[in-house]
């Protein structure tokens, strides 16, 4: 399922946690972004993840330091908060963005594995 978002020309990909995983794998110029809380980030993520918390004030800078050709795989715990956060970065340009369906709790659900290792802003 997808929803066009046809304001903006964008297609925002809502992706079940196999296709979510199967485009971490297949896409070659990406960023998966977290966008829950630091505390929340820092009890587990998915591998590679930068965060960015959407519900931060400055979210919209960190967001505008990304190259905004790359795709986006974009999730947070339940998939309310990166519904929002691809809302905002259609608004800022961004048109390769896919949302993980059910956030981390659907990645944990399905047993597959978090990490506790930060990874820095810097994609």
């Amino acid at each position: 399922m997808f929803i066009a978002c046809h304001q903006y020309d964008v297609d925002v990909h809502n992706l079940s946690v196999n296709q979510f995983e199967k485009q971490m794998r297949a896409l070659l110029n990406h960023c998966i972004i977290d966008v829950r809380t630091p505390e929340e980030y820092q009890e587990g993520h998915i591998h590679n993840a930068i965060n960015i918390n959407v519900d931060n004030a400055d979210f919209e800078t960190q967001i505008q330091k990304l190259n905004k050709n790359k795709s986006f795989l974009v999730y947070c715990r339940s998939g309310r908060r990166s519904n929002n956060a691809i809302q905002k970065m259609i608004k800022l340009g961004f048109y390769k963005v896919y949302n993980l369906d059910g956030g981390i709790i659907a990645w944990q659900n399905e047993k597959k594995a978090i990490s506790k290792i930060s990874t820095p802003l810097n994609k």
